[in-house]
């Protein structure tokens, strides 16, 4: 029961995840009428900022 509430939970957070990058697209889209792919620079960003952040301090972990 535990693995199939935590494969869900992270299937929720990665459609979560999708969603928002798509919202954007779709946002900067409907106002500028042009497609802008510089949001995905900002996505790679924020995700490899959190992958250093998280390896490098996981909660078992001490920081320094």
């Amino acid at each position: 029961m535990y693995f199939f509430l935590q494969i869900a939970l992270s299937g929720l957070a990665t459609g979560a995840i999708y969603g928002l990058i798509a919202v954007g697209y779709s946002l900067t889209f409907m106002t500028t009428k042009a497609l802008n792919f510089a949001l995905g620079m900002w996505v790679m960003l924020g995700g490899m900022l959190t992958f250093s952040l998280s390896d490098s301090c996981a909660p078992a972990a001490t920081c320094g």
